[in-house]
C-alpha cells in the first residue's frame, strides 16, 4: 500500500462519517467558549487567554487561541469550527496508526479505521467546546510517537551497538508536543505513565527509561494541579456536593469502567446526558463492578508469561486514561451524569487497538491451520479420454485473512453509518435536546435549556411547560426555579414569579440571578423596597456583573440617593463600557444634577450604541430645549465626566 495511502483513507473515513457536522451549529456551552468569548474579538483578549485564568472558562490556552484565530478568519460561521475538529480527529486517527505499528500491534489500520469512524467519538468531534478533547489528542499521540522514536521503540537494532547515544532531539520534541496537549486539556497528563507502560511492554523499561520521564511527570502534576483548582475556584466544583464517600468513589470508577468498554463494543444507545446512577457502596451487588475489573487486571497479570504483556498493558492503557473521569476528581459535568462520550476519547483507541489486534491474531492462526481438502468427483469421461472434474473446494490458506477484511469492512461501514446518524443530532441546540430526551427522559438538565430556548422565541407556555418538568424532576435546582420564575415573570404571574424565586434562594442562597429577577418582579407589584433589598444582596453577590450594577443604581436614582446611583452606574459602565442604557440612565443623573453637558455626552454615547433608543432620544431632546447649548459639537463623544 502506498505510504499515503492509509493516511488519505482515514481522512476519507473521518469525513464521511461526521460530514453532518459540517452544517451543524453551535450548541450548549460554545456560547461560552465561542459565540459570546469577549476575548476572541481583540488582540488583548488573546493576551487575557495566555496570562489570566478565569478569562476563559477552562484554563486551556492553546484551545482558545485556535478559536481566537478562527474567529478572525472566518466569524462565528460555524462549519469552520466545525471543519477543524474534523481534520484534528483525522490527524489523530493518522498518528494512532503510527504508534500502534511502531509498538507492534496487529491490525494498527484497522483500530485507528475503528477509532477514526467510532460513534463515541461524535460528541468530541460534532460538539465545537470539545475543541480541547481532539487537539489535545492528536498532540497526545504525536508525543507518544515523538517519545517512541526517542527510545527507538518499534526499531531494528541494525549495525549500532546497544550503548548508542538516543536521539534526544526527537525527546525535545516530545516535550513540546506534551506541553502543547496539557495547554489543551489537562486529561493528557497521563503520557509519561502511558510510555512507562510500553516500556514495561516491550522489555524495555529501567531506570534509564525513568529519569527522561521525570520532567514529564512534573510539568503533567503542575497543569494537573492548575486544572483542579480551577474545577473548584471557577467552574465552580466547590459549589456543589456529588453525594460521593470514599468508597462510593471505587463502586463509581468500576462501573464507569464496564460502562465505557460496553460503549466501545456495541455503541448504542448514545444519548448527550445519560441517566445518573445511584452509586451506593453499601449495596453489595454494585461492588460486581470494581471487583470483576480487578480480576480482569489480575488475570492479565497472572498469564503474562502466557499470553504476553501486551493484553494487560492495553487494560492499563485504557483504564489510565480513565483515571480523570472514574470519579476520584470532581469535575462538573458529573452534576448532571457520572459518564459522557467525551470522556472516553482518549481512552477509546487502545480497547480498539486490542480489539484489531485480537482479531489479526485469530485471523493469522486460522491461517496456521491444518485444511482439509473435499474428495474430487470423478465424472463421466469426455471425448478423447479425458474427464470433467468438479471445480476444486480446496481452502486457500488466506481465506481467514479475506473473511477478516470482509468483516472489518462490514464493522467500518456499519460504525460509520452509526456516526453519521449520530452527528445529526449536532444540528443545532433543540434537536440536540430533544435528542437527549428521547433516550433519557428524565435529563431535568435538557427540560432546563428547552425550557428557556422556547421563552426566547416567545413560546412562554411551552416554556413554562418544560421548566416545571424539569423542577419537578429537580425540586432544588437553582438555575431551574430561577428560570421558571422569569417565564412566569413574562406571563405577568408576578406572585407567582417570586415564590419561585424564593424557592431557588432557599435552595442556594449565594444564588444572585434570583436576586436580581426578584427584583424586577418586586417592581412591578410596586415594591421598591423589596427591589432595593433584593439588588443590595445581588451586587453584593456578583459584583462584577454590570447589569446589576444598573437596575441598583436606577433604583437608587428614583429613591433620591444620587451620589450612591452615580457610583453604581459608573461601576456599570466601567465593566462595560458599550451597555447603552447605563449610559442613558447616567444622563438621567447628570441632567437632574445640573450638569446638562455631561448629560447631553451620555444621551449621545447611548444613541451611537444604539442608534434610535427611545428612552436617549428623548432624553435628549428634552434636554435641548432647556438647554440648547449643551450639545458639544459633532465627532467622537468623550467620556461622561
Amino acid at each position: 500500500m502506498p505510504r499515503l495511502a492509509p493516511v488519505i483513507l482515514l481522512l476519507l473515513l473521518v469525513l464521511a462519517a461526521h460530514a453532518p457536522a459540517l452544517r451543524a451549529g453551535f450548541v450548549w456551552d460554545d456560547d461560552d467558549y465561542v459565540t459570546d468569548n469577549a476575548a476572541l474579538r481583540s488582540v488583548e483578549g488573546l493576551g487575557e487567554i495566555w496570562r489570566r485564568p478565569g478569562a476563559t472558562p477552562q484554563y486551556y490556552p492553546l484551545v482558545f487561541t485556535t478559536f481566537w484565530v478562527e474567529h478572525a478568519l472566518w466569524g462565528l460561521a460555524p462549519a469552520g469550527y466545525h471543519a477543524v475538529n474534523l481534520l484534528l480527529h483525522a490527524g489523530m486517527a493518522v498518528l494512532l496508526w503510527r504508534v500502534l505499528r511502531r509498538v507492534g500491534l496487529r491490525g494498527a489500520f484497522l483500530a485507528a479505521a475503528l477509532f477514526a469512524v467510532h460513534p463515541v467519538t461524535v460528541e468530541s468531534v460534532a460538539w465545537v467546546t470539545e475543541r480541547k478533547n481532539v487537539l489535545s489528542g492528536a498532540l497526545y499521540f504525536a508525543a507518544l510517537l515523538a517519545y517512541l522514536r526517542f527510545e527507538r521503540v518499534g526499531e531494528e537494532p541494525g549495525p549500532q551497538p546497544p550503548a548508542a547515544p538516543r536521539p534526544w532531539a526527537w525527546y525535545a520534541l516530545a516535550g513540546g508536543l506534551f506541553a502543547l496537549a496539557l495547554l489543551s486539556k489537562t486529561v493528557a497528563c497521563s503520557l509519561p505513565a502511558a510510555v512507562l507502560v510500553i516500556l514495561w511492554w516491550k522489555r524495555r523499561a529501567r531506570w534509564g527509561s525513568v529519569l527522561p520521564l521525570l520532567p514529564l511527570f512534573v510539568l503533567g502534576a503542575g497543569m494537573a494541579y492548575v486544572t483542579v483548582a480551577m474545577e473548584h475556584g471557577h467552574v465552580g466544583t466547590n459549589a456543589i456536593d456529588l453525594g460521593l464517600s470514599a468508597l462510593d468513589r471505587v463502586v463509581l470508577a468500576g462501573r464507569a469502567l464496564w460502562f465505557y468498554a460496553a460503549k466501545a463494543l456495541v455503541p448504542y444507545p448514545l444519548t448527550f446526558i445519560y441517566p445518573r446512577w445511584v452509586i451506593d457502596a453499601g449495596q453489595l451487588r454494585q461492588w460486581a463492578y470494581p471487583l470483576a475489573a480487578a480480576a480482569v487486571l489480575a488475570g492479565l497479570w497472572a498469564g503474562r508469561k502466557r499470553i504476553g504483556r501486551g493484553p494487560l498493558a492495553v487494560a492499563v492503557l485504557y483504564a489510565g486514561a480513565l483515571v480523570p473521569a472514574l470519579g476520584f476528581i470532581d469535575v462538573y459535568p458529573m452534576r448532571f451524569s457520572w459518564v459522557a462520550d467525551h470522556f472516553q476519547y482518549l481512552a477509546l483507541p487502545w480497547i480498539l487497538a486490542g480489539m484489531a489486534h485480537l482479531a489479526s491474531r485469530l485471523a493469522a492462526w486460522g491461517c496456521c491451520l491444518p485444511h482439509r481438502s473435499t474428495p474430487k468427483r470423478q465424472t463421466a469421461p469426455l471425448e478423447g479420454g479425458t474427464h470433467a472434474r468438479a471445480p476444486s473446494r480446496e481452502r486457500s490458506p488466506q481465506s481467514p485473512i479475506r473473511h477478516l477484511s470482509v468483516l472489518a469492512t462490514g464493522v467500518v461501514i456499519l460504525l460509520g453509518s452509526l456516526t453519521f446518524a449520530r452527528t445529526l443530532a449536532y444540528r443545532d441546540v433543540e434537536t440536540l435536546w430533544r435528542d437527549t430526551l428521547e433516550r433519557n427522559p428524565a435529563c431535568w438538565l435538557a427540560w432546563n435549556n428547552l425550557g428557556v430556548l422556547w421563552r426566547e422565541r416567545g413560546d412562554l407556555a411551552e416554556s413554562e411547560r418544560a421548566l416545571r418538568r424539569c423542577v419537578g424532576l429537580y425540586p432544588d435546582y437553582p438555575e431551574g426555579l430561577n428560570n421558571l420564575g422569569v417565564t412566569l415573570a413574562g406571563q405577568r404571574r408576578y406572585e407567582e414569579a417570586l415564590g419561585c424565586y424564593a424557592a431557588a434562594l432557599a435552595a442556594e442562597p449565594r444564588f444572585a440571578p434570583a436576586h436580581f429577577n426578584a427584583s424586577r418582579s418586586a417592581l412591578k407589584l410596586g415594591r421598591p423596597a423589596d427591589a432595593l433589598a433584593h439588588l443590595h444582596a445581588a451586587v453584593v453577590l456578583q459584583p462584577d456583573d454590570p447589569q446589576v450594577h444598573n437596575d441598583l443604581g436606577v433604583l437608587l436614582l428614583n429613591a433620591g440617593q444620587l451620589p450612591q446611583a452615580e457610583e453604581h452606574l459608573r461601576t456599570a459602565l466601567a465593566l462595560r463600557s458599550d451597555y447603552p442604557d447605563a449610559h442613558n440612565n447616567l444622563g438621567v443623573l447628570l441632567q437632574r444634577t445640573a450638569r446638562p453637558a455631561a448629560a447631553a455626552v451620555a444621551y449621545r454615547a447611548a444613541l451611537a450604541l444604539r442608534p434610535g433608543h427611545p428612552d436617549a432620544e428623548r432624553n435628549l431632546a428634552a434636554l435641548l430645549q432647556r438647554h440648547p447649548n449643551a450639545l458639544p459639537p459633532e465627532g467622537p463623544s468623550p467620556p461622561p465626566p
